[in-house]
């Protein structure tokens, strides 16, 4: 039959003596053809805890400016809101100009005049704000000014004002203070 598909010679191609007794050496002594190694992947990476807190804020705080009516949205910003909260209420008096002048202080601005406090406060919440918003009063107090910023996150602008911020706040925050208060 090959010899038909080969155009007809009476002969075929190959004979049994072209083909060889043995297996070819190089293959018979387990020899594998050459391959280049692959280069060693990189190591991925940990995850910074810290940067993914800063994203999620930035995140949900634009797509909350977006689209307010999404209520996964806004239940994700509610605990974002208490942590970013928490954090000023924890903070060291000596930390509190490099966090509002660092990322995350952006990231806080940015939630600020997001307009998430014109959502309606859950009895948590609430309970949660009239724990430290009292202390809010008192700016001169170390305790008063990191309540004052966590206050900041659940009162609308307007309702918390001060007269002649340049002379009563920080000169870091007095800088920024009007446009805190800006509303969304």
């Amino acid at each position: 039959m090959l010899a038909v598909l080969l155009g007809g010679c009476d002969k075929p191609a190959v004979s049994d003596a072209d083909i060889p007794d043995k297996p070819m050496p190089h293959l018979s002594q387990g020899a594998e053809p050459a391959v280049a190694a692959a280069p060693a992947p990189a190591p991925v990476p940990t995850p910074d805890p810290e940067r993914i807190f800063l994203n999620r804020m930035l995140g949900l705080a634009n797509l909350y400016y977006i689209d307010p009516e999404d209520q996964e949205i806004v239940e994700e910003l509610r605990q974002v809101r208490q942590q970013v909260a928490e954090r000023w209420l924890q903070a060291r008096e000596d930390q509190l100009e490099a966090l509002f002048a660092g990322e995350f202080g952006q990231r806080y601005r940015t939630l600020v005049r997001c307009g998430v406090q014109k959502e309606p406060l859950t009895l948590a919440e609430r309970q949660f704000r009239d724990g430290f918003a009292p202390r809010a009063a008192n700016i001169a107090d170390p305790d008063g000014l990191k309540a004052m910023l966590a206050a900041l996150l659940y009162y609308t602008p307007g309702n918390i004002r001060i007269d002649q911020p340049e002379r009563i706040l920080p000169a870091w925050l007095a800088a920024e203070w009007a446009q805190l208060l800006q509303p969304a």
